[in-house]
């Protein structure tokens, strides 16, 4: 018997479904024949028959109609004696359900990580306020693909898309203006306790996580001293899909300075979606950069730019401390840092047409 704890993104125990699968199998080894009742400590037993293996094991709650994980990944160590399927065998993982969201259910006792499961990092706490209204106005750039786009690319494609000798052109110019970077966490900062900003301070987001951040995006910010923000779809590095950002290489920009935020687990709108899948959705991928990264992020890109007040509220309630929309604009305040805006950059925009942007916004947004 082995315990450990998962948390318990479902908020209701009653009927939960839980996905047991083991290191040295592609797929899935085998589900649990049955769950006990939560039994009186809070715990409960994961029955696997048949399939008592040594080694990892790895075990989440599942979401009840699409069979996605719900909840992190719980990796456990046994030394079960191995048996062959059907002989009888039997191996039990008893699992702590500890809830995060406080509601429903009730929660087994907090138990201390073993050394053979990695805890995820604590969110970092918010700034504490200090109750001061603040507005400040920052242009916060939006940028997706920094390439030029294959023949025969539509038209949403090639808008897209900013070849790197103009996205170079872009950060020239800005130079040239004396704009400086800073990240959204900077952004925070300022707007909740008034720390200082430097003089025409700018943000750079990368929304979708595309290979070309890293290859292309990356090196052209560290030649002329800049930093981004860069919004990743965290399905995309956990399954290495071709054409987005490996964790291996987010982890050498965040090492350089670079701000990784979340753009939830997958691009969907997240409007009508129940709260299982939303909480998933939002809170794991947070989990995700943090198990992968060591960190949770502090910044959220919505999918597609679509949201609404509740998506919102789930947004703060999983610790972070800003997010961005599609919505044009750049000046900010205290009350819209879970809805800030952004200034699109299209494909065609030359240095003039970024420009031309800065200075639109400049005397339309006050």
């Amino acid at each position: 018997m082995i315990r450990g704890v998962i948390r318990d993104q479902t908020r209701l125990l009653n009927g939960i479904r839980v996905h047991v699968w083991w290191e040295g199998s592609d797929g899935v080894l085998s589900l649990p024949s049955g769950e006990d009742p939560t039994k009186p400590d809070g715990y409960w037993d994961v029955v696997l028959d048949g399939y008592a293996k040594a080694g990892r094991w790895f075990v989440a709650v599942v979401h009840p109609q699409t069979g996605e994980h719900i909840s992190p990944v719980l990796t456990v160590e046994t030394d079960a004696e191995p048996c062959e399927p059907d002989s009888g065998g039997r191996q039990v993982i008893d699992v702590d359900f500890l809830l995060v969201n406080g509601q429903g259910g009730r929660p087994g006792p907090t138990l201390t990580p073993t050394a053979t499961a990695t805890p995820t990092p604590t969110p970092t706490p918010w700034p504490t306020p200090d109750g001061q209204p603040r507005t400040v106005r920052v242009p916060i750039l939006m940028y997706h693909y920094i390439s030029t786009p294959p023949p025969g690319s539509n038209a949403i494609r090639r808008d897209l898309s900013v070849p790197p000798e103009r996205f170079r052109e872009h950060l020239a110019y800005l130079k040239s203006q004396g704009y400086q970077t800073i990240t959204l966490h900077d952004l925070v900062y300022a707007l909740t306790r008034g720390t200082p900003l430097p003089p025409k301070p700018i943000i750079l987001t990368f929304d979708d996580g595309y290979e070309d951040n890293y290859t292309n995006a990356f090196p052209i910010l560290q030649e002329f001293g800049y930093v981004g923000t860069f919004f990743i779809v965290t399905n995309n590095p956990d399954t290495g899909r071709p054409g987005y950002m490996t964790w291996d290489q987010l982890r050498e920009m965040h090492a350089a300075g670079m701000e990784i935020g979340s753009h939830a687990r997958d691009h969907v709108d997240l409007r009508g979606k129940d709260d299982d899948y939303l909480i998933w959705q939002i809170l794991g991928s947070s989990e995700a950069i943090a198990n992968q990264l060591g960190f949770r992020p502090e910044a959220f890109a919505y999918p597609s730019g679509r949201y609404n007040q509740h998506i919102i509220d789930l947004v703060r309630s999983a610790h972070y401390w800003a997010a961005v929309t599609t919505e044009g604009g750049m000046t900010h305040s205290t009350d819209t840092l879970l809805t800030l805006h952004r200034i699109r950059v299209r494909g065609h925009w030359s240095a003039v047409g970024l420009a031309n942007a800065l200075a639109y916004w400049e005397q339309n947004d006050r």
